[in-house]
């Protein structure tokens, strides 16, 4: 008796540790699918600031786009055949922060078009790599259940 016991809190552990592990995953993709529209939206908030020339819109936006991006990076971490794309999302939010440090530097009269184009040009690519993302990270997290 007490062996079948032992057997049966052992398989009792096992799937409830497989199902933690099954809902850590989902609540990171569902995390993921939260943040992709956040870093859309900060680069659309950094295209009205280029295009009325305003450097606070630009600083927030900016920073807005770092910290998302981090965040996104982190979660692909956890897939290496993202580290690529992690790192380029690294590199980006690096940029983010240098550029609106530069930005918050510069004169009233230095443009917020000129002074973000390095970024908005490093990022124009990866902005459609993300695009399909949550899609690929989903079908990765169907396959390991």
């Amino acid at each position: 008796m007490t062996i079948w016991q032992l057997t049966r809190t052992k398989n009792a552990s096992i799937a409830t540790r497989s199902a933690i592990e099954r809902t850590e995953k989902r609540m990171a993709l569902n995390h993921l699918l939260t943040l992709l529209p956040q870093l859309r939206l900060s680069e659309n908030d950094l295209d009205v600031a280029v295009f009325d020339n305003d450097a606070r819109l630009a600083m927030r936006a900016l920073m807005a786009y770092s910290h998302t991006a981090v965040e996104i990076a982190n979660l692909l971490d956890r897939h290496p055949q993202h580290a690529t794309l992690a790192k380029e999302l690294k590199d980006a939010a690096g940029k983010a922060a240098e550029t609106k440090v530069a930005i918050a530097d510069a004169s009233a009269k230095a443009g917020v078009k000129g002074m973000t184009k390095n970024f908005r040009s490093k990022v124009a690519g990866l902005s459609s790599n993300l695009s399909g993302i949550s899609t690929l990270v989903a079908i990765e997290m169907g396959r390991e259940n």
